[in-house]
């Protein structure tokens, strides 16, 4: 019912300042007021600080997973007054439309890494492309020094790992039986093998996740689907064409899809999520990435000295 957690005196900030327990307890206290992150903190009465390096969380009730959270992407602390600031191994010195720069924090209190600093160059010829919301949408990465970009040349061009997926929401208008249905019809069928939306930018998967295959359920042909369904979606632009499959599957099978597309690459703010049946969606970052520079020697990832 009660966790002490004691705050290493060797934190600092990315700023140079000392990592102050107040500072901390302060952004606890932010994380609270957030109501999607409020959920991670349901067990806990209250924070306090007990020691000037004691942070002490009261229970309402024993919650083994309590540190677990706290590790989570969700309770990051930065800085309460200044939320780009953290304490981790790099710190962030500059960031515009051309040009991302990470440098290694001096002050960090773990294994500090190899690389010295991180360049991420925008080249400007992206910017002049019209290829819109899709998920083959490229980053391009220029490597080398500004003047340089006149003259570069690609080095390595490849797709990054994404993935799409569609979900069914638990509905009063969907039994446990029709649910199974939809996912025998989807991954049975040949719907997503005749998706026009180029070769090889989507593979269907034959698990939910790794290592936790599909169930092959028996007898679900003669399970009536519901009359009428609302799938929401959101970004990549090709999920239109799949939306637009399964209207046209279910609707043959006498079960009228409505859609609805929320143009966004997450859910955050999307209001029709309380009527959805189903929701599909995309990972936000999946996108092709085109690597150029003049020579692969020119890399400008300064390697820290070793020893």
């Amino acid at each position: 019912m009660r966790w002490d957690f004691y705050i290493r005196s060797t934190l600092f900030w990315h700023n140079g300042d000392a990592v102050e327990t107040t500072q901390l307890h302060q952004r606890l206290l932010m994380l609270r007021e957030i109501p999607a992150l409020n959920r991670l903190f349901t067990s806990v009465k209250r924070i306090e600080v007990t020691h000037p390096q004691c942070l002490t969380f009261i229970l309402h009730r024993p919650d083994f997973w309590l540190a677990h959270r706290l590790a989570s992407y969700g309770s990051l602390l930065a800085h309460p007054e200044h939320p780009v600031i953290g304490t981790g191994p790099f710190r962030l010195t500059l960031f515009t439309p051309e040009l991302v720069r990470l440098e290694s924090h001096d002050h960090y209190h773990l294994a500090h890494p190899l690389l010295k600093a991180i360049e991420y160059w925008i080249t400007p010829q992206l910017f002049a492309q019209d290829l819109g919301t899709s998920c083959r949408h490229p980053v391009q990465i220029t490597i080398g020094k500004p003047e340089e970009l006149a003259t570069v040349s690609p080095v390595s061009t490849g797709i990054s790992l994404g993935f799409c997926y569609l979900t069914l929401k638990k509905s009063p208008r969907l039994t446990p039986q029709q649910a199974r249905r939809l996912v025998s019809l989807i991954h049975r069928s040949s719907l997503l093998q005749t998706l026009d939306v180029g070769e090889n930018l989507i593979t269907p998967c034959t698990e939910l996740l790794p290592g936790w295959a599909i169930p092959q359920w028996e007898g679900l042909d003669e399970v009536e689907l519901p009359k009428e369904m609302t799938l929401v979606y959101h970004l990549p632009v090709e999920l239109h064409t799949m939306a637009d499959h399964l209207r046209h599957t279910l609707k043959a099978l006498g079960c009228e899809l409505t859609l609805i597309f929320y143009n966004a690459k997450t859910w955050e703010g999307c209001q029709q999520l309380a009527s959805a049946d189903l929701m599909m969606g995309g990972s936000p970052d999946w996108r092709g990435a085109r690597i150029y520079s003049r020579t692969v020697a020119t890399l400008r990832f300064t390697l820290a000295a070793c020893t």
